[in-house]
This record gives C-alpha cells, sequence and structure tokens, in this order.
C-alpha cells in the first residue's frame, strides 16, 4: 500500500528566525495522511519544532468518515494577534492561542536560542507574526519529513 497525504500550508515567507528546525514557524491548515485506516482524518495547526512534543502540541485534529478525499471542501483560516483559527466547511476545528507572554514559552527549555529570537522580537505570536505565504503539495511514504 503506497501512502500519500494531501497538504496545505502557510510557510514563512523570509525564514525571519532562521531556516533549521522550524525556527520560522510553519502553519498546517490541511493535512489528511491518506491510506485506508487515516484518509477520514484531518489535522491542522501550528508546527514550532522538528522534535516531539513542539512538533505536534499545536496540533488539531477532526474525524469525519467515509474520506477527505472524496468530495470537495472550503478551507478557512483566521489569522490575527490574539490566535489563529482553522476551518473546514464553517466548522471551527483547531483555535490556537500562545500561552502566557508567548510560544516563545513553550520553546524555551527545548530550543534556548530560538526561543530568545522569538521573545526579542516583542510580539506573544512570534514566530507567526511574520509574512507567510500558501503552499500546496502532495506528500508520499510517511508522517514526517524526509
Amino acid at each position: 500500500i503506497i501512502l500519500y497525504s494531501i497538504e496545505l500550508y502557510l510557510r514563512p515567507s523570509n525564514e525571519f528566525y532562521g531556516r533549521d528546525e522550524y525556527a520560522s514557524g510553519l502553519m498546517r491548515v490541511a493535512y489528511s495522511p491518506g491510506g485506508p485506516r487515516l484518509r477520514n482524518q484531518l489535522s491542522g495547526g501550528l508546527i514550532l519544532n522538528n522534535a516531539e512534543p513542539l512538533r505536534c502540541s499545536k496540533m488539531c485534529t477532526l474525524t469525519r468518515p467515509p474520506s477527505w478525499s472524496d468530495q470537495f471542501h472550503e478551507f478557512a483560516l483566521t489569522w490575527s494577534p490574539e490566535g489563529i483559527f482553522m476551518e473546514v466547511d464553517k466548522e471551527t476545528y483547531c483555535h490556537i492561542v500562545p500561552e502566557g507572554a508567548g510560544f516563545y514559552e513553550e520553546m524555551v527549555a527545548a530550543k534556548p536560542q530560538i526561543a530568545n529570537l522569538w521573545k526579542l522580537s516583542g510580539n506573544r505570536m512570534a514566530p507567526f507574526d511574520k509574512e507567510f505565504h500558501v503552499s500546496l503539495g502532495v506528500g508520499v511514504g510517511g508522517h514526517y519529513d524526509f
């Protein structure tokens, strides 16, 4: 069985906080892993780092039978200084708000250098306080980067 995934992302336009380990963040608007057992799952959220637990700590999953690829769907993302909301077919399935003073508080133990850059920005939404662009894709083979 070949597993493929459908992907809709917002990627940082200029990698302001760095290129390595998602230092500049990644917004997963929609990701459906496919395959016979997972094709009814849709996930979205924020990727703060390439390693767990920060890779998936801001992810949300919506399960709806039979498959996300059987019909057309309408996706929306609301991105504000207060947080990020993701919707599919007018239903909010992910609501992410930075805790405390910002996302940097969650990153400081794992990656203090990156966390410090985010903190110095003065914006609690960092690294999601810069310009991003839409990226569409299809992945084959697994759930993580190769």
